[in-house]
């Protein structure tokens, strides 16, 4: 068995629980205990990432104005948007927490001839912002609006997403709408 990169198992994981909720949701729904629980387990991935990555930041050196390490950085915003998804879902419904899961998986699928490192952390990064306003009770449209175009302007041309651009984008446009 080769290297297992232990990011590579994170995402693994942060998978695997995004599927259960989505089966638990399609199933009739989640309890509140199932669903505190699937939120703890995130919140533990995402403490123990940062925690590395600040320990990583200490000692990587900065070339231009990132860091070479952004593996981490990603995952932690990837488990923020599933966290998300689930208070999107039990707010807005099945179809926008869809839309926003489609589109989330998407752009951390990218290959970096697609999208620069950089390119898919803000993506990922903005998604998870409007992912958060929407899961929110004092969300504004003006919020959501900018942090969409900022969004777009980052995805806009990357062909790969077309097709999930087209499903998702006018769904995820709905929010502030």
């Amino acid at each position: 068995m080769g290297n297992i990169n232990k990011y590579d198992v994170f995402m693994k994981q942060l998978e695997i629980i995004e599927l259960d909720v989505v089966y638990a949701d399609e199933s009739g729904g989640i309890s509140e205990d199932r669903r505190q629980t699937i939120i703890n387990v995130i919140e533990r991935i995402e403490g123990n990432l940062i925690q590395q990555q600040n320990a990583a930041e200490e000692t990587n050196m900065r070339v231009g104005d990132t860091f070479e390490n952004i593996n981490q950085s990603v995952i932690a915003t990837r488990g923020s948007i599933a966290k998300g998804i689930i208070k999107v879902r039990e707010i807005k419904g099945d179809e926008t927490a869809k839309a926003i899961q489609t589109l989330e998986e998407a752009i951390a699928g990218l290959k970096t001839t697609e999208i620069s490192e950089e390119g898919k952390q803000e993506s990922l990064q903005l998604l998870d912002e409007i992912t958060k306003q929407a899961a929110s009770t004092n969300k504004g449209k003006v919020v959501l609006k900018q942090l969409g175009n900022g969004l777009w302007e980052t995805i806009k041309n990357v062909q790969s997403l077309a097709t999930v651009v087209s499903y998702a984008w006018p769904i995820i446009q709905g929010l502030w709408s």
